[in-house]
C-alpha cells in the first residue's frame, strides 16, 4: 500500500474535552449561528460556543434521539427539532 501523506492543518482553532464521556453519540454536530449543537447517546442536547469551545448549556430531550437534529434561525431566534426514542417531539427556541 502506497504511503498516504498526513494532513497537518495551519493551526488547531480549539480543542476542549466535550466531557461527554458515555454520553457521546455517533450523531452529526449541528452548526447554527453561534451554536455547536451535539446530540448525545442518552438524549441529551450539548452546546458550546462554536468560536470558542465554550459550553453554553446542556438540555434533557428524552431517553434517547431518534432521528437527525433539525436546527435554523428564524426571527433572530435559533429553532432546534428533536425527536427521541420514547416519541417526543420537541422545538427549542434559543435567543440568538
Amino acid at each position: 500500500m502506497p504511503d498516504v501523506p498526513v494532513y497537518e492543518p495551519e493551526k488547531v482553532v480549539w480543542k476542549v474535552d466535550s466531557g461527554l464521556g458515555s454520553d457521546a453519540g455517533s450523531s452529526a454536530l449541528y452548526v447554527c449561528g453561534h451554536l455547536l449543537i451535539i446530540p448525545s447517546a442518552k438524549g441529551n442536547l450539548h452546546c458550546l460556543d462554536r468560536n470558542t469551545g465554550a459550553k453554553q448549556w446542556v438540555h434533557k430531550v428524552g431517553v434517547g434521539i431518534a432521528n437527525p437534529v433539525n436546527a435554523w434561525i428564524e426571527n433572530d431566534k435559533i429553532l432546534i427539532f428533536t425527536s427521541t426514542m420514547d416519541g417526543m417531539i420537541e422545538l427549542l427556541e434559543i435567543e440568538k
